[in-house]
């Protein structure tokens, strides 16, 4: 569908770049939550990484509203 649409499969927009760094952060999260070596502090860590990611792809990458993904970024309106 992307490849139809854009002529490509992946064009490294930043809301699919952010999109992408969320899975592997969850991705590392899943793995020190199953690793008995790095539970504890090492998944907190990752956690609370995982956090900040989340925010600054929803609200950051949204703000900024460039790139493909553009219809998706909030308007500021001034009355």
């Amino acid at each position: 569908m992307a490849n139809e649409a854009w002529g490509s499969y992946w064009s490294w927009d930043p809301k699919e770049t952010w999109a992408f760094i969320t899975w592997i952060v969850f991705a590392i999260y899943l793995h020190t939550r199953t690793n008995k070596n790095l539970q504890g502090a090492n998944s907190a860590i990752v956690a609370t990484l995982g956090f900040l990611i989340i925010w600054i792809c929803y609200f950051g990458v949204n703000l900024l509203g460039i790139g493909l993904h553009s219809y998706g970024s909030f308007t500021l309106t001034y009355s």
